[in-house]
């Protein structure tokens, strides 16, 4: 037969002393969770955000429209139409002056920390911040640089979903995706990577084993500690 429930009565110093102990171990929850926050979970997903030299390319290329382009050749004697794909980030039209390449942003970026009840929360992510600081210049004809948000400052979005983003000049009657080539208008288009939603999945197994083993060393360490 099972034994009768044993109740246990704790006076007002046992109970200070057991609010005391919850609220060591929480803090101790916080501070594992955010350190696997940034050590796990982050390195996943700037491993799936693009490298300094795919995003030159990707932020560079795109599909030409609207009166297409003329395509002129080595002596500049004659000029084709063209269409479809173009853009290179050589020549001066994707520059790196005053921002960040998307993974450097992202290892930058604070782990947040947030409490609900007895539940501990992290997050990192945070897309204003990193679209402010992301981006690219490019040197006009004149020589000047000018700043460009691209994906209508929501790149971070645009690359974790997939988005478009309809470029026209600016300070001249063309675009110069690449040498020889001037357009009207291109329209540029990322697929979705995905990389904060599968680098967090991806994370997940390693993240909970290190919670479990962490907290494990710090409570025995504090619990042994106090003998």
């Amino acid at each position: 037969m099972p034994s009768p429930p044993l109740e246990i009565k704790l006076t007002a110093s046992g109970r200070r002393k057991l609010r005391t102990l919850e609220k060591r171990i929480s803090g101790i929850a916080e501070r594992v969770l955010k350190e696997g926050m940034e050590g796990i979970v982050k390195p996943e997903v700037m491993n799936r955000a693009p490298g300094p030299e795919e995003e030159a390319r990707m932020l560079s290329a795109g599909k030409i429209e609207g009166q297409g382009a003329l395509a002129f050749d080595p002596i500049g004697l004659s000029a084709i139409p063209r269409f479809g794909e173009a853009g290179t980030p050589e020549g001066g039209r994707f520059l790196k002056e005053g921002h960040g390449s998307i993974r450097n942003v992202i290892a930058r970026d604070k782990i947040v920390m947030s409490r609900s009840g007895n539940k501990v929360y992290a997050k990192f992510g945070n897309t204003r911040w990193i679209n402010q600081r992301t981006g690219f210049s490019w040197r006009t004809a004149s020589g000047d640089v000018r700043n460009t948000k691209p994906f209508n400052r929501k790149l971070i979005q645009s690359l974790e979903h997939g988005g478009t983003w309809v470029v026209r000049p600016r300070t001249s009657k063309f675009l110069h995706p690449e040498p020889g080539v001037y357009a009207t208008q291109m329209r540029k288009t990322l697929p979705a990577i995905r990389m904060f939603h599968k680098g967090g999945r991806a994370a997940l197994p390693r993240l909970k084993k290190f919670i479990e083993l962490r907290l494990d060393q710090e409570i025995r360490a504090r619990m042994g500690a106090r003998r």
